[in-house]
This record gives structure tokens, C-alpha cells and sequence, in this order.
């Protein structure tokens, strides 16, 4: 077996251990192949201790904690490649420059901690619906009503723009059941006594809401026109019992 030159590498800065040390000098002595390495790695280090030898100082030792600290910061996954490469270069360049410095352990402490798997993401449980409760999404195109029906003794749909592209209606109960046609969306409520949300499209070009075929919503354009007034929350929320008589 020849020695690699990560041998030769612990070789030259006495990190190999005194038997394996004596070993791959024993096997120097009589193969040339290797000694041609040796020499080219010896070349090398001589090398880049005289280029750093010009430096007005001695070369910075990087604080390899704080490096990994930070790199386990929300903020530095996506950098953590390439923050390993340049620190590894850096260390790979001053392992040459000082014999018998701690660098290639650091390495090695480095390489563990890129190849070791990430963490795996914490779950948030996501929240289910209402026991019985019920919903639907369409496209609005360009005119679009939702029609409930019958009226309810008790209560309220609560309208909201948002910015998706489909128009979501949920029943926060049981008691009602969806149907659909070309621009239309029946909602089948009689004896229902819940409440609903339905979330428009800011973009939908007109959407009209109406019970028992009594219009209480329009929305046209940008925003609702007919004839409801918004909380603070900028919802709409609209009571689904009977119209009153005078």
C-alpha cells in the first residue's frame, strides 16, 4: 500500500502516530514513485510558507466556533456550502503555513458537521375544521352569484377580498350543501342555523350575493358596491334571516 498524500500531508506535520510515521518513511526509502510525491509535497508547503511569509503579519486564525454558530442561524442554510468552501480553503491554505497547528482537526470538525443531517423542520399541527363543517372553491370568471337558498333564523355570512384566484365559500357547521353551475354557486341552507365565510377574489370582475333571490352583496370592480358597510377588519358580514316587513 502507498501512502496517499493525506499521509504524507500528517507526515509533515507530525500528526501521524510514531509507528505509522515509521512505516511510511521505511516505505520512502525504497520506492522512488513515492519519494518523487514526498518531495513534491515538501516543494509545496515551501511554497506557500514563503508567499505567506510576505504578509505584513502573521496569517489571521478564522474563530472556527463562531463560524458554526452562525452558520446555524435561520439565516444561513442556503450560505452554508459556500460558507464551508471558503473557510475550508482558508484553513486548507494556513495547515501549510504553521506545522503542528490544530487546522486539519478543525477540517475534520467542519466535514462532520456539513455531511451530519439537518435537523428535521418542527410540525406545526394544522388547524382542522368545524366538526361538520363544509366548503368549496371556483374560478369566478368574469360574473359570478352565490345564491343561498332560504333565509336562516340565525346566522351571518361574513364576505372578505382576498387576493387568491378562487372564490372559497365554507359553511362553519353542518346543515348546507353546494352546488354549482356556470357562473353560479347555489348554497342549499334551508334549515341550516350557522354561520359562513366566503373569501372573493379582489380581482373577480363582478360577484353578486343574494338570498332567496333578494340581492344583499355586490361586488363590481375593485370593491363591494351594494350595499353593506365593512368592520374594521375590512369584512362583510351580512344576517341571513328573513327580510322584515315595514
Amino acid at each position: 500500500m502507498h501512502p496517499d498524500t493525506e499521509d504524507f500531508q500528517r507526515l509533515l506535520h507530525g500528526e501521524l502516530a510514531a509507528a505509522d510515521a515509521g512505516a511510511v518513511r521505511a516505505h520512502l526509502g525504497g520506492c522512488a514513485d513515492c519519494r518523487h510525491r514526498w518531495e513534491a509535497v515538501q516543494a509545496d508547503e515551501a511554497q506557500v510558507s514563503s508567499l505567506l511569509a510576505r504578509l505584513d503579519g502573521a496569517p489571521p486564525v478564522p474563530d472556527l466556533d463562531a463560524v458554526l454558530r452562525r452558520a446555524r442561524q435561520p439565516a444561513w442554510p442556503a450560505r452554508r456550502l459556500a460558507a464551508t468552501v471558503l473557510l475550508s480553503a482558508g484553513l486548507a491554505t494556513a495547515a501549510f503555513a504553521m506545522p503542528g497547528s490544530p487546522v486539519p482537526h478543525w477540517l475534520d470538525r467542519i466535514v462532520q458537521w456539513v455531511a451530519r443531517p439537518a435537523p428535521a423542520p418542527s410540525l406545526v399541527p394544522a388547524q382542522l375544521p368545524a366538526p361538520g363543517s363544509s366548503g368549496i372553491a371556483v374560478e369566478p370568471g368574469d360574473r359570478f352569484t352565490i345564491d343561498f337558498a332560504s333565509p336562516q333564523d340565525s346566522g351571518t355570512v361574513t364576505v372578505r377580498l382576498g387576493d387568491g384566484p378562487m372564490l372559497v365559500a365554507t359553511a362553519l357547521g353542518p346543515g348546507a350543501a353546494f352546488e354549482t353551475a356556470p357562473g353560479r354557486l347555489f348554497i342549499r341552507n334551508q334549515g341550516a342555523r350557522i354561520d359562513y365565510e366566503i373569501m372573493v377574489p379582489r380581482t373577480a370582475a363582478q360577484v353578486e350575493l343574494s338570498v332567496a333571490g333578494r340581492r344583499l352583496l355586490l361586488k363590481r370592480g375593485p370593491g363591494i358596491q351594494l350595499p353593506v358597510e365593512s368592520d374594521t377588519s375590512g369584512s362583510y358580514r351580512i344576517p341571513l334571516a328573513p327580510e322584515r316587513g315595514p
